[in-house]
């Protein structure tokens, strides 16, 4: 008698794990088949005259743009000194 409850209770187990895994499939390849939703395009903002705003704050992170006057080489002096 103990065996037969314990045949159906890993038969009913079995029964639940195949009709999970059989549903998750299914959701999954459901979930494959819909197109997914489409962001719109981003459009920047515009002035007016429909040319983009370029407005905004513009920092140089580089020392490219400094002392760009023409000067003898000097590391570490400013020119003139």
């Amino acid at each position: 008698m103990r065996d037969r409850v314990r045949i159906v209770m890993l038969v009913i187990a079995a029964a639940a794990v195949i009709s999970t895994a059989l549903s998750l499939a299914v959701m999954s390849i459901e979930a494959q088949l819909r197109p997914a939703p489409q962001a719109p395009a981003y459009r920047a903002p515009r002035l007016a005259d429909g040319h983009p705003d370029l407005n905004g704050i513009w920092q140089a992170f580089v020392t490219a743009d400094w002392d760009l006057a023409d000067h003898e080489h000097n590391p570490g002096c400013t020119p003139n000194s």
